[in-house]
């Protein structure tokens, strides 16, 4: 199951949504495929409140904060991010780094 999650004003798959910005069909095929991802995700949602509280929103701020609190349910983190992975994994928690699995298809 693919986990993402909300917060505050803006969103982790907003962000997403924004590096579809592609010409032509390019545009319309990438988004129908996340029309299509969106519907089977699991959305998991925690307070602004309780997330500026946590090690993570000092360092890296709300967004990272939100995703950080999806790893500690357990949940795989995939982020293009070096510092939140290591420091995800200095949590003693489970993320990938996309660039790294990218790297790996070449």
């Amino acid at each position: 199951m693919v986990w993402t999650t909300p917060h505050c004003n803006s969103h982790v798959l907003s962000q997403v949504s924004d590096l579809t910005d592609l010409p032509g069909r390019e545009q319309a095929s990438i988004r129908a495929l996340f029309k299509t991802m969106v519907q089977v995700v699991e959305e998991q949602y925690d307070t602004a409140r309780e997330l500026v509280q946590t090690p993570l929103f000092a360092r890296f701020g709300l967004a990272d904060a939100a995703v950080g609190a999806v790893c500690q349910r357990k949940k795989l983190v995939l982020t293009a991010d070096l510092k939140l992975q290591i420091a995800l994994e200095s949590l003693g928690l489970d993320a990938l780094n996309f660039n790294h699995l990218r790297a790996l298809s070449w």
